[in-house]
C-alpha cells in the first residue's frame, strides 16, 4: 500500500517536499543498447499538448572503423527558424562517418519494443494529417547498416517533481549473423534490429552537477610553468574539473623512457610536452581551452637562433603574456632558481603562487602557495631550515637519483603511482584557492604548507603521510620585509 500510495502521488510539491523521492526519468524503464548518443538537446519550450510533431533534421556521425550497434553522436541539429546547433569540433574527427536523421516531439511515451515504434510514429502523424520524413539513405558498418536515426522527445520527470523535456533515439537498421568465433557471417542475410538508445549529453553544466563546489572553475584562468611528472597531471586534472584555460610553460620534449611517470604514453613520444596536454585535453576535455608557451626560462630570445630578432621576444615580453590574465600560477618546475624567480614575479603581480616538488626516489615532497598579504617562497625556505625535522621530507640517498643512458644529466628516481599523491594535493590546494571564496565554491584550506612522507627513515613505504602549516611572513624574508 505505501509504494503504490507513493506511486499515485503527482503533486509536483509533494513530491519534491517528500525527501525519500527521487526522478524517475521514464526512458530508465526501456531496454538501452549500451551504445549511447552523443547529443546536446535544442532549446524546446516545454509541452505537454496532445501532438506528434517534426522538429527539425541532424546529421549523426559514427567512428570510421565501428559495429552495429554503434556509438554515435549528434554533429550538427538543424531546427526551422533556429540556427544550427553543432556539437564539440573535435567530435567531428572522431565520429566522422555519418547520416542524416530526424527530431520528433511526441506526447506520450513510444512502444516498449524498438520494433514497433517506426509503425507507431507513422500512425499517429498520420492522424494528425502529417507523413513520416525519413532521409532514407542508409549508413554501411562492417557488420550491418543503419537505416535511419530518429530523435525522441516526450515528457519525463528530469529532476524530483519537475517534468521537462526527455530525449531518447531509435535507431533502425539490421546487422549480419555473428558465429560462435565472432566472425561477421556476410553471406547470410542481414537481420534487421532496431533499438534504443540513450541520449548522452556535453553540455559543460552537467559536468559539475556531480561535483557542484569546482563550478567556479569554468570561469578561471591558470598558468602552469614545468608539465613533467608532477605538472602534466595537475594540467590534466585542471582540465578534467572544468578551468576555463590553461597556459603552459615548458620547452621539453616527450621521450619514450620518461611515459613511465608521465600522464601520457608511447604515443606522445617526439612532441613538445605542452602540445601533447594541448591535443589530449582539445580531444577528451574541450571545455578547457589551452595556451602553449614552449620556452625555457632563462633562454636569451624565443625560437631558433637563425629566426629574425624583429620576429623575437624578449622573456619579460613572453612571462608577461603567460600571468597577464591568470588567476593562480603553478610552479612544477622543480628547479629552485625558477621558484625563487617565479615566485618573485607572482608577488609583484599580487597573483598567487603554487609550487609543488618531489623528492629523490619519490620519498616525499613539499606543496606550498603563497597568496598576497601572507608569506612567500622565502618565507618557506627560512621555515625549513629552521625547523628541517618538521618541515623537509625525506629523501632517497643512496638511489634517488639516476643518469639514464644517453641522457645529458641527473634525474630523480620515484613511481607515477607515488609522485601523483603531490600532484592531486597540488590540485586540490589550487581549487581551494580559486574557489574558497565564492559562495558555494570548493572550501578555502586554513594552510599553507605541506610536507609529504611516502617512506620512513629505514625507506619502508607508508602510507601518504601529511603535515600541514601555515605561511606568515618571516621576519628575515628580505622579500617581505623592508630591512633598509
Amino acid at each position: 500500500p505505501k509504494i503504490l500510495a507513493k506511486g499515485a502521488e503527482t503533486d509536483p510539491k509533494k513530491i519534491q517536499e517528500d525527501p525519500t523521492e527521487q526522478a524517475e526519468p521514464a526512458s530508465e524503464y526501456y531496454t538501452l543498447a549500451h551504445a549511447p548518443i552523443l547529443f546536446d538537446p535544442p532549446s524546446l519550450p516545454f509541452e505537454k499538448e496532445d501532438a506528434f510533431q517534426f522538429l527539425g533534421h541532424i546529421q549523426v556521425g559514427t567512428p570510421v572503423k565501428t559495429l552495429y550497434p554503434s556509438r554515435m553522436a549528434v554533429l550538427h541539429t538543424m531546427l526551422p527558424g533556429q540556427e544550427q546547433l553543432s556539437a564539440p569540433s573535435i567530435l567531428e574527427g572522431i565520429f566522422s562517418k555519418t547520416i542524416n536523421g530526424v527530431l520528433y516531439r511526441i506526447p506520450v511515451l513510444p512502444p516498449a519494443e524498438a520494433s514497433k515504434t517506426l509503425p507507431w510514429l507513422r500512425q499517429h502523424l498520420e492522424e494528425c494529417g502529417h507523413k513520416i520524413q525519413l532521409p532514407g539513405k542508409p549508413l554501411s558498418l562492417s557488420n550491418g547498416t543503419i537505416k535511419n536515426v530518429v530523435g525522441l522527445c516526450f515528457p519525463e520527470e528530469i529532476e524530483k517533481g519537475v517534468w521537462k523535456n526527455g530525449w531518447m533515439f531509435l535507431v533502425e537498421g539490421s546487422m549480419f549473423p555473428i558465429d560462435e568465433n565472432q566472425n561477421v557471417q556476410k553471406k547470410m542475410p542481414a537481420l534487421p534490429r532496431n533499438y534504443y538508445a540513450p541520449a548522452s549529453t556535453t553540455h559543460q553544466h552537467q559536468f559539475t552537477v556531480r561535483a557542484p563546489a569546482i563550478k567556479p572553475l569554468s570561469e578561471k584562468k591558470v598558468a602552469i610553468a614545468g608539465t613533467g611528472a608532477l605538472g602534466g597531471f595537475v594540467a590534466l586534472e585542471l582540465a578534467r574539473n572544468g578551468v576555463q584555460e590553461l597556459y603552459l610553460l615548458d620547452n621539453d620534449i616527450v621521450e619514450a623512457p620518461t611515459t613511465i611517470r608521465w600522464p601520457l604514453g608511447l604515443a606522445a613520444a617526439g612532441m613538445y610536452k605542452t602540445d601533447a596536454l594541448a591535443s589530449t585535453i582539445a580531444m577528451h576535455y574541450p571545455g578547457t581551452k589551452v595556451q602553449r608557451v614552449n620556452w625555457t626560462l632563462g633562454s636569451y630570445r624565443m625560437g631558433p637562433s637563425d629566426k629574425s630578432p624583429s620576429t623575437t621576444s624578449s622573456e619579460v615580453d613572453i612571462l608577461n603574456d603567460f600571468l597577464k590574465e591568470a588567476n593562480l600560477l603553478i610552479d612544477a618546475t622543480a628547479e629552485t632558481g625558477i621558484h625563487n624567480y617565479l615566485s618573485l614575479e607572482a608577488k609583484e603581480r599580487k597573483l598567487p603562487y603554487l609550487a609543488l616538488y618531489a623528492t629523490p626516489g619519490a620519498y616525499g615532497g613539499v606543496i606550498m602557495r603563497s597568496i598576497p598579504g601572507k608569506g612567500c617562497w622565502m618565507c618557506m625556505k627560512y621555515m625549513q631550515e629552521e625547523n628541517p625535522e618538521e618541515m623537509v621530507p625525506l629523501l632517497d640517498k643512496s638511489n634517488g637519483t639516476v643518469q639514464p643512458p644517453g641522457c645529458g644529466d641527473f634525474t630523480f628516481t620515484g613511481a607515477s603511482f607515488d609522485l601523483q599523491s603531490i600532484s592531486l594535493a597540488a590540485v586540490r590546494l589550487a581549487v581551494s584557492t580559486l574557489c574558497g571564496n565564492i559562495e558555494g565554491g570548493y572550501q578555502e584550506v586554513s594552510w599553507d604548507i605541506g610536507i609529504l612522507n611516502l617512506f620512513d627513515k629505514n625507506g619502508q613505504p607508508v602510507p601518504p603521510q601529511w603535515k600541514v602549516f601555515p605561511l606568515p611572513v618571516h621576519p628575515e624574508c628580505p622579500y617581505c620585509n623592508d630591512h633598509a
